[in-house]
């Protein structure tokens, strides 16, 4: 079954991984920014949280992991200080889902994600 623009985004950007065949299926082997921001708000949409529920006492890991909350959107990140031990888990709000999606590449490493590019203009 052949995933869509949209669904090869949302994985990335869960997963931080594609496979060769995946890569060869998005235009130009880079991702629009503006599909993930459709792929992430149908996600927001869906579930509230991208790409997972963050529960309580739950570690994020290193990265960050985003939330609708009452119409406003989250996010939340946290980082490694040691060996498998994290800092608290730092919240804010931001402007919109575009300014998540960007404040979540940034948080889980930058672009390019798995060596796929982002094209941040499109």
């Amino acid at each position: 079954m052949e995933q869509s623009e949209r669904d090869l985004c949302r994985k990335l950007l869960a997963r931080y991984h594609l496979s060769v065949s995946e890569r060869q299926a998005l235009p130009g082997g880079r991702v629009r920014f503006s599909v993930l921001v459709e792929a992430v708000q149908q996600a927001l949409g869906e579930e509230g949280w991208f790409p997972f529920r963050l529960g309580p006492g739950r570690d994020i890991g290193s990265g960050a992991v985003l939330e609708v909350r009452d119409g406003e959107v989250w996010v939340h990140e946290q980082y490694e200080v040691g060996v498998m031990r994290y800092a608290p888990i730092h919240s804010f709000r931001v402007a919109d889902v575009p300014a998540a999606v960007r404040a979540y590449v940034q948080a889980n490493g930058g672009s390019p994600i798995d060596g796929v590019a982002i094209d941040w203009e499109s």
